[in-house]
């Protein structure tokens, strides 16, 4: 499973006709399990509904990424998705 949120730039000049939901269907060409999830304070939910036990969580990012990654390894926790 693959899941892509929004591309937000760290003040670059903004690539022309990329965003998230560019490369999310891009990568939906070679890939079954593809995901798009703009808004990034909702990524804690949409993991919840979407990982079960066993799933391997990976975030990869070089922005703000990591300010969901507790909230959503929390929810995971208390949804028993993770132990």
């Amino acid at each position: 499973v693959v899941v892509i949120t929004e591309i937000y730039g760290a003040g670059e000049v903004k690539i022309a006709n990329l965003s998230g939901q560019v490369l999310a269907d891009q990568i939906a060409e070679h890939h079954p399990r593809v995901y798009f999830e703009p808004d990034l304070l909702s990524l804690p939910q949409f993991l919840t509904r979407l990982l079960r036990t066993g799933d391997l969580l990976l975030f990869l990012s070089a922005g703000n990424l990591n300010q969901v990654i507790s909230p959503t390894m929390e929810q995971l926790r208390q949804c028993s998705i993770i132990l």
